[in-house]
């Protein structure tokens, strides 16, 4: 069997998992990784702590994963990280440098999988290592950045365009810019997903319409906001980064606002409502493939989207809708045609998902890893 160690540079700290889950990209492929046979050892390099955080922070400390070590450091600048913030990370991660450039002699693949949009590996780390770089979005369009952090951004990828060995991302349109780039679309793990027995049960969902997932400026509230005008109830769940958002929803009385939630009560909550949201700006996206689309769907829900994100999506083409933000009635009608047809269309949805291997992380990235597979006996630039 072969045998791949991996070193993975994150863009999330791993304490993240400990307060929402393993709910976003780079902490689900950990722990898909973590769980698939023949990989030997994961070492997870933390985004190093700066002074502040450790004594603001209250860090929890990352979950216990078998075969992940989890590395971490402390920065003792002051200035750099104040001034700099989320790009520091150029700099600070460089303090892993040592555990990121060693590579045993032996049969085994050294991988160093990289999600950091800032930091750049010192050459030699490339001796010895397959490098594969992961777009989890486009961050030279992140809406939340300043020009300074997509100025680095734009840096980092001209050099990973230089000299990855593989390349993935979210969507065609996240890695149109790299010579080697293979898409790479968000999944969910198997555990997450719904069993196909019980989804559509006896118990009528309280809501017509629902979003889980974090809410920010990018998040369309004028469209949800005229669904609630045509009478539709709508519960929305997630950690908010911008207030004046749910509190427009909140002032709404067909509208719900749960709060913040953990990757566990996904399934639970996605059940209270009969359609999923996905209700993004156009003007504010970046080159995305929501995960929460395949919560939605593994739970026999339709789901209604601003926008075509990645190809498995045809596979329900006759239960998902792209919205005209211009035009919230027919939205509107094609959410009282899944509702009045609630119970059967919830089991042909979970129908199309039991023949759909893609849905998973652990089936795509078995299939990502072949260049990985190919390269037995060889350093990734040998």
């Amino acid at each position: 069997m072969m045998h791949i160690r991996f070193k993975i540079i994150p863009y999330r700290k791993l304490q993240f998992a400990a307060q929402f889950g393993f709910s976003v990209r780079d902490l689900m492929m950990l722990q898909a990784l973590a769980r698939m046979p023949g990989v030997l050892s994961i070492d997870w390099l933390e985004r190093p702590d700066t002074i502040p955080e450790r004594i603001l922070g209250g860090f929890r400390g990352p979950p216990t994963m078998e075969g992940v070590t989890y590395h971490r450091k402390l920065d003792f600048s002051l200035l750099g990280p104040l001034r700099e913030r989320r790009s520091w990370a150029r700099k600070s991660i460089g303090l892993h440098n040592t555990a990121l450039c060693s590579a045993p002699a032996d049969d085994a693949i050294n991988v160093i999988l990289d999600f950091n949009p800032f930091f750049i590996p010192p050459a030699e780390a490339l001796e010895g290592h397959f490098y594969w770089y992961d777009l989890i979005d486009n961050f030279v369009k992140h809406n939340r950045y300043t020009e300074a952090d997509r100025n680095h951004v734009a840096a980092k990828y001209a050099w990973v365009n230089e000299h990855a060995d593989l390349i993935t991302g979210v969507s065609s349109d996240s890695i149109r810019s790299f010579d080697k780039g293979v898409v790479l679309a968000n999944r969910i793990l198997r555990p997450d997903a719904a069993a196909a027995s019980g989804v559509a049960d006896a118990s009528y969902p309280e809501f017509d319409l629902g979003f889980v997932g974090f809410i920010t400026d990018k998040f369309d509230h004028e469209f949800v906001l005229g669904l609630a005008d045509r009478g539709l109830k709508v519960l929305v769940c997630g950690k908010a980064y911008d207030k004046t958002v749910t509190d427009n929803l909140e002032a709404h009385p067909n509208v719900t606002y749960g709060g913040p939630y953990n990757a566990q009560q996904v399934n639970q909550l996605v059940r209270r409502f009969r359609i999923g949201l996905i209700p993004y700006r156009i003007d504010r996206l970046h080159d995305e493939s929501p995960i929460k689309f395949f919560h939605y769907v593994t739970n026999g829900r339709a789901v209604m989207m601003s926008r075509h994100f990645n190809d498995i999506e045809g596979r329900f083409a006759d239960y998902v809708h792209y919205y005209d933000p211009r035009n919230v009635e027919d939205a509107a009608e094609f959410s009282r045609q899944i509702i009045a047809d609630f119970s059967d269309v919830s089991r042909k949805i979970v129908a199309i998902c039991n023949s759909t291997n893609e849905m998973y992380w652990e089936d795509s990235l078995h299939d990502i890893m072949a260049p990985l597979l190919a390269r037995k006996g060889l350093t990734a630039h040998g």
